[in-house]
């Protein structure tokens, strides 16, 4: 669902671009869980980053999804990438795009 949405769009951004998936990345996904730390997302956001400077050469933006973003402890690390554009304290290009999705709370019965 969610995943292929985001693929879907990310491809048509690249055959906007007369570009195609094989030759271009244009979208990284983190799927998300309890065992993920801080030093796997800044490690993601870096190698997104990179390919997002050199997409922006062709005016192609690139797009960071992190599925159940609100699985991990590191939750405040996702805050400040998304919303501050900043990864412990250091400027994220504006050519780099996040995507989030959360999933419910679910109560645990005892």
């Amino acid at each position: 669902g969610k995943t292929h949405l985001i693929q879907y769009m990310c491809d048509l951004m690249l055959l906007g671009n007369g570009l195609d998936r094989e030759n271009t990345k244009n979208l990284f996904i983190l799927k998300v869980h309890g065992g993920t730390t801080e030093d796997d997302i800044i490690k993601v956001v870096y190698e997104a980053q990179l390919q997002a400077k050199l997409n922006s050469q062709q005016q192609l933006d690139t797009v960071l999804f992190f599925d159940e973003a609100n699985t991990t402890e590191a939750i405040g690390l996702i805050k400040e990438i998304m919303c501050d554009h900043r990864v412990n304290g250091k400027h994220i290009d504006s050519c780099l795009k996040f995507i989030a999705a959360c999933n419910p709370y679910k109560r645990h019965s005892e």
